[in-house]
Order: C-alpha cells, then structure tokens, then sequence
C-alpha cells in the first residue's frame, strides 16, 4: 500500500494517548526517536538549534512596537512548539495559528489552546483559504514538516502559499536536510527530501532569501543500525550502549550540541539544519 498522508499521519496521532501526544513526543515511532528518552533530547536538540535562530529574529524585531507578533507554523502536530516559542521570542508577544493534516491533532490542539487558532489541512483548498483571510504572518514555520510532503506538486503549492501568507519583511523558519537522500523503500516511504537548490528556486520565486544556515543533528537523527547505517561502527556500538543506559545517552546529547554549534552550515555530517528565510 502507497503512502496516504491523511491516513497516515491521522492514525498516528489517534493510536497515541493524549497526554503523552501533549508533551510533544507522541509520534515518535514515526521518527521521534526509539524510545521516550531519545525523542527528549531530539526535541531538546530542535528547540537548542531554534533558540539560536529565534535570537537572530529577536534582534531584528526588538525595535518594533508592541503589537504582538503573528505567527504561523505549517504541520503543528501535538503542539510541542506553541508555548516554547512563546518562551523562545520573549521579550515579544505572539499570536499563533496553526494547521496540520490530521483532525484528531487539532482537535486536541484547540482543546488545549483556546486562545489560538487551527485550522485542518485535510481540505487544503479550504485550509488555504481561511489563512489568507488571516494573513499576513510576521514568522511562518515548517519545522521536520516538508519533507513528509511527497507529492511535488503539494510541496511546491505549500511553499508558495506560505510565501503568500508571509509579509514583507517577515521570517520563514523550516528545517530539511538540504539534500536528497534516497530510500530503501519509496513505494511506503513517508518522507521525500529535497536538493538545496529545489528550495533555493522555490524561495527566490516566493521572495524569500535564505539568511542563516543553523546544523541541528550529529550522531543524533541517524538511521543507527542495519545495511543503511549512516555512520561508523564504533559509533553504532556506542549508540547500543546509550540504548540501556541513559547517562551515556545524555553524554550524547550534551557532544552533539556542542559539536552542531560550530559545524559549517552545509557540514555534510550534519543530519538536519534549520533554514532562516527573511521576504524581501
């Protein structure tokens, strides 16, 4: 059976308990990780990368007036980012939207969150239609979203309606990793990455100019064992220790963090980067 995205990512969040859906790590057998600890320090890693991009943001808005920033994230899953980009943008106030593919999420999402706003994706025409009606947004996000779009044809209309939706001047904040990586399976695959240079032709034709590279994975995010194995034995040994035992892993988490903040942006080890686009 081919990839469905509706099917596909509804189940994922129907099969996962609320609660656990809420803290952000509810679809990790998806690609969050192999167990409750590793989809923390993934996460941990994200908002890490994320933080040092919002300070770059930060620092380019803090003359603005108070007028609460609108903000807007495509695929917003369990929730994970609402309150901690309210945390990461500070001392800035924000207005959050968000839409994602799955009725069950945003169900759960506006439950949880009154004060913002969702809206489903499973009519995208209609999804569209009720953002452009809210539009424009000072940030838009797409974080570990695009490459789970594997219809071309679908990705290229999503990157060109966030464009839309963006306003001059504003940010755009999505994260792939600025290649193509073939699979294994691509008949069942959920995940399609892209060339940096489809994103560069789709932004520039959107407005949108690239402004900072920020690595956000190591050893983290890697296929860890078998024939597709991304990395060397020794650390593929190192990785089945950190499975039972959780010091090691959180020894890890602490070296990768410190070894993506001062990778080159295009660093090949690097497995994820963060992209800050800023309209023209």
């Amino acid at each position: 059976m081919r990839y469905n995205p509706e099917s596909f990512w509804e189940t994922a969040h129907h099969e996962v308990d609320e609660q656990e859906a809420g803290l952000g790590e509810g679809i990790r057998h998806v690609g969050g990780g192999g167990g409750i600890l590793e989809a923390r320090y993934l996460y941990a890693l994200r908002g890490f990368a994320l933080q040092r991009v919002c300070d770059r943001i930060s620092l380019q808005t803090s003359s603005a007036d108070s007028v609460p920033l609108e903000v807007f994230e495509f695929g917003c899953g369990s929730g994970y980012w609402i309150s901690r980009l309210t945390r990461l943008l500070e001392p800035l106030q924000i207005h959050y939207s968000g839409v994602d593919i799955s009725p069950t999420a945003i169900v759960r999402l506006q439950n949880r969150h009154p004060e913002c706003f969702f809206t489903c994706m499973e009519n995208p025409g209609a999804g569209w239609t009720k953002l452009f009606e809210r539009k424009p947004f000072d940030i838009s996000l797409a974080i570990d979203v695009l490459y789970h779009i594997t219809d071309d044809d679908a990705w290229t209309t999503t990157l060109r309606n966030i464009a839309k939706i963006t306003k001059p001047g504003g940010y755009f904040i999505f994260s792939d990793l600025g290649y193509s990586q073939p699979r294994s399976n691509p008949s069942k695959s959920h995940v399609k990455h892209r060339s940096l240079q489809a994103y560069l032709d789709e932004l520039e034709s959107g407005g949108f100019e690239i402004i900072h590279i920020e690595p956000m994975f190591f050893f983290f995010n890697r296929i860890k064992y078998g024939p597709f194995r991304d990395h060397s034995k020794l650390v593929a040994a190192m990785w089945r220790m950190a499975d039972h035992f959780p010091f090691l892993m959180r020894g890890i988490y602490w070296i990768d963090r410190g070894v993506t903040k001062f990778l080159r942006p295009l660093d090949p080890r690097c497995k994820k980067r963060l992209f800050l686009c800023k309209k023209l």
